[in-house]
């Protein structure tokens, strides 16, 4: 009989079916899972200055909160693009207004991760 159990391994899952054969668990099947990331809903209009992703790729890092001050050139984000870390600066001074995107998104360039007031 077999036995599926969902395994994490350097934080990443993967499905994994054990089989009895002779006496022995044999492992028949090993499947990484989609790690589904949810972006809560941004509910309003953000009507300030928005601060996007130059090029597609995964948000490593969110540096700033809503309602921070933030100077013009402040890093407010960091993005992982084929395996480097680009820093994403404000372009204009004020106070974050709302974040867009968080941790582990993955975004398409353009795409607003911050917008400032």
């Amino acid at each position: 009989m077999a036995k599926q159990f969902t395994v994490k391994v350097n934080g990443k899952s993967f499905d994994v079916v054990v089989e009895e054969k002779a006496g022995n668990a044999v492992v028949s099947q090993i499947t990484p899972k989609e790690e589904v990331v949810e972006t809560p809903a941004f509910s309003g209009e953000a009507s300030g200055t928005p601060v996007v992703a130059p090029m597609g790729g995964m948000v490593k890092d969110i540096l700033v909160k809503v309602g921070d001050k933030v100077a013009d050139g402040d890093v407010v984000a960091i993005v992982e693009v084929m395996k480097m870390d680009t820093e994403v600066t404000a372009e204009a001074a004020g106070v974050v207004e709302s974040i867009q995107a968080t941790k582990g998104t993955n975004l398409e360039s353009g795409a607003t991760i911050v917008t400032i007031k």
